[in-house]
């Protein structure tokens, strides 16, 4: 680009530090960077002048959609701008930096790959893809430069240059005529030059690196890019199988379909060709009795780096030392058919459950299982990053009125097969296999006598796969996500008015609704106890039925007694239930018990490391603590997690605001201060407040006042406004309506930053008294 790193550093003044040139590229210069904001190093990439000048606005846009990913196998997006060097406008965006090399590197010191790790990779490529895809996004320049590798565990990077497919429309975000993308692995209809490049572009692009993983070498080789893209047009590649002869059929078909010159021969979904990847490479195993050939799945089933596989009726002998502590990760989706997807997941969840009542065995909580989704990661290294003994695996594949589940159990210490075992049954006869499977893993470990595996509850068929598709939406913990789960949980108790999981689950999506913002707070909170009652009088022992009692108890009703029991008998029930923890947490902040509620935090993170829920509270705790600093990197450590996941970014404006920089704690809330419910609708009036720009508060205090009326925002913040604005009478008479409303996030009020401005006044000891807190 022509520019010196102390010209660069100048130019971003003092949000990056330029520390040298990591790499070139035909489009952009990638730097290291020091980010002394966050202490940390990142990736900064800047287009190059020529091209910024085609792009410009456009290319922005485009990182803005990108920048809302949130997958394992797609680097995600820190930051983006422009940058005015020598009276030139670039745009740029910041990255993580990724310990490990790019694909590009590993076939330059290896050529060829073995075909399993070549499969591996391609696959978690795949499921990338696949990902973007639904988002509307494709990658156009899919190489192996554009791959990062962690050990085997593959990051697409470089959607910044990607195109966002607007349906229907036609519309591009980038320069008409134009190319993006690399010659070598264009697919046909990139390299001629059609205005719309769809998903099935990528997959071509991706079976092009698949067969250089493979075979050592391009499928159109060519001197000059007009060759290689005459070739492409009008040839046929040489099948991979000629060129390596050990190379299964099924795995020459995948790459040659992928390779299809026209769009339509090629899979129909990148998902589609994760799932040909996963049964291309098969493993036969000798049968146990009367249970026919079980197949390994390449990235289901985890094939051992030498080659290695066991008999499914092995149980290894004294059990390799007899774990004591397992994970079970998500069951693979095979077939692709995304509206299984909930089916696959919630098996897996269901499996966990059954696990989880066995006594002596820990099982690790789904926050850290489903990091791994999609992910072909060691059984040994799972252990290492989890603390774990053993590994669960499986595969979920219906068709039609029949479902075939698999299921292995790996020894973590050696990678070695302990069990396995496949179950063909009938839709209405498979949502009872989790309990056999657990019971066969306790078994296998030799979990003591004292077994108490939970069945699925229902034995309708129409209940159970309702209640599956509930959690599935209820998992993705937001106000669309809610809805759904509401749906689905009463369209389970519909269909069996006795599920008591599925009234657990209904009185969940009602109260986090309505702790949310999503439900007028009376009505959710009343239809979630209903519900939280009626699953705990049909089954007493469901931690999640006396967690979501507890959830209303104290951020409803402000029983802080209550709430205590139904929390502690939750963790009793279910020492794993992430959200039993959490509560737990906020119960010991409510009570006066501060550093004992990040401490709890902190335990929770150490055990789920990659719990965004839990490390962005823990960063909530620390704030509450008074300890700014160290509730700063947590945040930070949060949003590093997932760049586009906003919760900490409320905890940070809060920070920002008490410590004066009040512009800056309202551009941090630009953008998610209409969905933050109580916890932070005051955020910006006060900031705005303090800050002395009164008639902003005052129009923000009438934007507050309508909202709380749909729930999107709260009487609180209203009243923390006024405190700041110093009208301590409409204050303390919007505090007594916040009450009179139960905006749930009162029962924090001690600890509030915000509310800091009314505790001098007489008027505030008497408030605090009517939240009836216990003595400290």
């Amino acid at each position: 680009m022509g520019s010196t790193p102390e010209q660069l550093t100048a130019a971003f003044a003092g949000r990056y530090r330029i520390d040298g040139v990591l790499g070139v590229g035909g489009m952009a210069t990638v730097y290291a960077a020091r980010d002394p904001k966050h202490d940390r190093t990142v990736a900064l990439k800047i287009l190059h002048p020529e091209i910024a000048a085609v792009v410009g606005e456009r290319f922005l846009r485009e990182v803005r959609v990108t920048a809302q990913f949130s997958h394992p196998g797609i680097l995600g997006l820190i930051d983006s701008g422009t940058v005015e060097v020598d009276r030139v406008v670039l745009p740029y965006y910041v990255m993580p930096v990724v310990e490990g090399e790019s694909l590009r590197d590993r076939l330059g010191r290896e050529r060829i790959l073995p075909a399993a790790t070549a499969v591996s990779i391609a696959r978690q490529i795949a499921l990338a893809l696949g990902y973007a895809h639904d988002r509307g996004v494709v990658h156009r320049d899919i190489k192996p430069e554009n791959v990062l590798l962690v050990g085997d565990h593959a990051v697409v990077a470089d959607f910044g240059i990607a195109k966002a497919v607007t349906e229907g429309t036609g519309a591009t975000l980038t320069a008409e005529g134009s190319q993006i993308g690399t010659p070598s692995y264009m697919s046909p209809e990139q390299a001629s030059g059609e205005e719309v490049v769809g998903a099935r572009s990528d997959i071509f692009s991706l079976g092009v690196v698949l067969y250089e993983m493979l075979a050592g070498e391009l499928p159109y080789g060519g001197t000059t890019v007009q060759s290689q893209i005459a070739r492409r047009l009008h040839e046929t590649p040489v099948p991979v199988r000629v060129l390596r002869p050990e190379i299964p059929e099924a795995l020459d078909r995948v790459v040659s379909r992928a390779l299809a010159r026209h769009p339509v021969d090629r899979y129909a979904t990148a998902a589609a060709m994760a799932d040909a990847l996963a049964e291309a490479l098969v493993i036969p195993v000798r049968p146990k009795r009367g249970a026919g050939l079980l197949i390994g799945f390449v990235g289901v089933v985890g094939i051992l780096a030498g080659g290695l596989w066991w008999t499914a009726g092995n149980r290894g002998g004294e059990a390799r030392g007899a774990p004591r502590s397992i994970v079970v990760l998500p069951f693979a989706n095979v077939g692709g058919d995304p509206n299984n997807e909930y089916y696959a997941d919630g098996m897996a969840d269901e499996v966990a459950g059954s696990l989880a009542r066995l006594s002596g065995l820990r099982v690790a909580a789904r926050s850290s299982a489903f990091q791994y989704k999609g992910r072909n990661v060691p059984a040994r290294q799972i252990g290492s990053e989890l603390g774990v003994g053993a590994v669960v695996e499986g595969s979920v594949r219906r068709m039609g009125d029949q479902v075939r589940i698999t299921a292995q159990l790996v020894s973590a210490d050696d990678g070695l097969t302990l069990w396995s075992e496949t179950y063909e049954r009938s839709a209405e006869q498979a949502f009872t296999v989790q309990n056999e499977i657990a019971t066969e893993i306790g078994r296998t470990l030799r979990i003591g006598a004292a077994r108490s595996v939970a069945g699925p509850g229902t034995t309708n068929r129409r209940a159970y796969e309702a209640f599956l598709q509930g959690r599935w939406h209820w998992s993705k913990r937001d106000r669309a996500g809610f809805e759904q789960a509401t749906r689905y949980f009463e369209e389970a108790i519909a269909a069996d008015s006795n599920f008591a999981k599925a009234w657990a689950g209904l009185g969940d999506a009602y109260s986090l609704r309505g702790g949310f913002g999503y439900l007028s707070v009376a009505d959710a909170f009343a239809r979630g106890r209903a519900a939280a009652n009626r699953a705990v009088a049909l089954d007493s022992t469901l931690a999640d039925a006396h967690t979501a009692l507890g959830f209303i108890h104290l951020f409803y009703d402000w029983d802080w007694s209550a709430a205590r029991v139904r929390l502690e008998q939750a963790l009793r029930l279910d020492p794993t239930y992430g959200e039993a923890r959490l509560f737990y947490g906020w119960w010991l902040l409510a009570i006066g018990r501060a550093d004992e509620a990040a401490d709890s935090l902190r335990t929770a993170v150490r055990d789920e490391p990659v719990s965004l829920i839990l490390n962005a509270r823990l960063g909530s705790m620390l704030m509450l603590a008074g300890k700014y600093p160290e509730a700063e990197r947590q945040l930070a450590h949060t949003e590093e997690l997932a760049a586009n996941y906003w919760p900490p970014r409320l905890d940070r404006a809060r920070i920002l605001a008490v410590r004066g920089q009040f512009d800056s704690a309202v551009a941090m809330m630009a953008g998610v201060s209409e969905r933050v419910g109580a916890y932070g609708s005051g955020i910006v009036g006060y900031a705005l407040a303090r800050g002395g720009r009164r008639a902003e508060a005052g129009a923000e205090i009438t934007r507050l006042a309508a909202g709380r009326l749909t729930a999107s925002t709260s009487a609180l913040g209203v009243a923390q406004t006024y405190g700041a604005l110093g009208d301590f009478d409409q204050a303390f008479q919007w505090l007594d309506r916040a009450y009179e409303e139960r905006d749930w996030a009162l029962f924090f009020c001690r600890n509030d930053p915000l509310l800091a401005p009314l505790r001098g006044d007489p008027r505030w000891a008497a408030f605090v008294a009517r939240m009836n807190y216990p003595p400290t």
